[in-house]
């Protein structure tokens, strides 16, 4: 993979989550947070996030979020500039070739419409579904499963409620890994952090990190295999703060101690 052409070499690279991570928590603990990374003018900051681009720009917009530098969006297909509509150069192509098509995968997938509501997405990269009230979310993610079995997608259910399909190999730590390539990044540099799991492969994908205090069960239980992960007390930003300082990127000032891996 050809790298980008001017990378910005920061000694952190923090790629997180936005529900219910960075963008979650209370008001003060997001901007002490925010405010502590601003006054960092060497952080390179990337969003990772189930959300399309718009849905992203939308919540930056409300909560107040700094502006990243890069957004990794749609759980990991597609990659962008924090400059909304600029293009980066990044080969999203690598991330496509193997994705069979968003209407060859809704016949595919025709069988299971009483147990998943289709979310509308202004892109044909990704399908994402609710698993509808009623249906077991579980045996609904094994019926999608096999239902695509044959197909070259990454199935990817969270939060007891989403299912989204992706191209094959693609997610979001997948995709980081790629990012963190072309941008020349030392990996030691990179820390990941989320709450669900559509961010399990952030932490699959061997970066350090941090999972807040309200993330799902599942995820805290998934990575308690994962040596290089903190598990923080502090819900959404407070745990990504919480975590920094666990790693040396930030001081403790105003955070009690907590957490651990």
């Amino acid at each position: 993979m050809t790298r980008a052409p001017h990378p910005r070499v920061a000694p952190l690279l923090l790629a997180t989550d936005l529900d219910g991570t960075f963008a979650g928590g209370a008001d003060v603990d997001r901007q002490a947070l925010y405010a502590r990374l601003g006054h960092r003018a060497r952080c390179t900051l990337c969003y990772a996030t189930g959300r399309h681009l718009e849905s992203a720009w939308a919540l930056e917009d409300a909560v107040r979020l700094p502006r990243p530098d890069y957004y990794i969006a749609d759980v990991g297909a597609t990659v962008a500039s924090g400059e909304r509509g600029r293009p980066i150069g990044f080969p999203e192509s690598d991330l496509l070739r193997r994705w069979p098509g968003a209407d060859h995968l809704r016949g595919l997938l025709a069988a299971l419409e009483t147990a998943l509501e289709p979310q509308r997405l202004p892109t044909d990269r990704r399908l994402s579904f609710v698993v509808r009230e009623g249906c077991a979310f579980g045996d609904t993610v094994r019926r999608v499963r096999v239902a695509l079995a044959e197909s070259d997608v990454e199935v990817i259910g969270s939060a007891d409620t989403y299912v989204d399909i992706l191209p094959g190999g693609v997610n979001k730590g997948s995709t980081l890994q790629r990012v963190v390539q072309w941008l020349g990044v030392d990996s030691a540099s990179v820390v990941v952090a989320g709450d669900s799991l559509n961010d399990l492969a952030l932490f699959e994908a061997g970066f350090k990190g941090i999972v807040v205090g309200n993330a799902e069960p599942p995820l805290r239980q998934a990575v308690e295999r994962l040596p290089q992960v903190y598990r923080a007390d502090g819900h959404g930003a407070r745990g990504v703060h919480e975590g920094l300082r666990f790693f040396g990127f930030l001081d403790g000032e105003g955070l009690t101690a907590g957490g651990g891996v």
